[in-house]
């Protein structure tokens, strides 16, 4: 199982969920860079955990290659669920994308649900858009709330 000791990293770590379709004109793109942003520079985060399983963390994967560039230090780790993504993401860094043995040993059916778990409870602060009381990102949600961990669903939407 692929583990993330966040208590020797140098700071701390945030983890994005999202439903699997946002509609965006470019103003939740900017929020979330401005979002990231200050976690790096005014909260001491340096490793960002992502599923990119939907439009939200895919999202978030752009906004971090981005800031990479300004803050090298910066680590950008990708859980996968299916071995199929690393076959479709293997033009793209590959220190980036994990796919973890504890997640792939599930039914594909519980991949997804087992992953989320685990990037919760290995994270400081969660980064989300969240907009309905249902799906896999509500439920991370409710797990992160639950673990009492930092929030900051950019939504405007809803709010619980």
């Amino acid at each position: 199982m692929l583990v993330y000791d966040t208590m020797s990293a140098m700071g701390k770590t945030c983890s994005f969920f999202g439903h699997r379709s946002i509609l965006d004109d470019g103003t939740i793109k900017q929020q979330l860079y401005e979002v990231v942003e200050e976690l790096i520079v005014n909260q001491d985060v340096d490793t960002f955990l992502l599923g990119e399983m939907g439009d939200f963390e895919l999202m978030a994967g752009k906004v971090l290659q981005e800031l990479k560039i300004k803050y090298p230090h910066i680590a950008r780790e990708t859980i996968l669920c299916f071995s199929e993504q690393l076959q479709r993401d293997a033009k793209v860094s590959a220190e980036w994308f994990h796919l973890d043995s504890a997640v792939s040993k599930c039914k594909r059916r519980g991949r997804i649900p087992k992953r989320n778990q685990m990037v919760v409870d290995q994270s400081d602060i969660i980064v989300c858009y969240i907009n309905a009381p249902y799906g896999g990102a509500y439920t991370a949600y409710q797990r992160a709330l639950k673990k009492n961990k930092q929030i900051i669903n950019l939504t405007k939407i809803w709010d619980e």
